[in-house]
């Protein structure tokens, strides 16, 4: 048969120097992830990284450049077969 013993209950000393333990884990956790967010939005950009937008605003401007021509001559077919 086992004899069930009493525990002492921890002392004060011993449940701050736990809670204080607990508190910088939790500092220590919340810095490392302040770092890792601050290196995935802080991240230097590639080489080159403007290229793209640059040839997305020509291809745009050109096609609107090209559909206003397009109109315009449109417009002046319809007028001078109207005439």
């Amino acid at each position: 048969m086992t004899m069930f013993v009493p525990s002492r209950p921890p002392s004060r000393e011993d449940i701050l120097a736990y809670n204080l333990w607990q508190l910088e884990e939790e500092r220590r956790g919340r810095e490392r992830r302040m770092a890792l967010r601050a290196q995935r939005f802080l991240r230097p950009l590639p080489a080159g990284w403007w290229k793209r937008p640059l040839m997305w605003g020509g291809a745009f401007s050109f096609l609107f450049m090209a559909r206003d021509a397009f109109a315009t001559l449109l417009v002046e077919l319809i007028v001078k077969v109207g005439n």
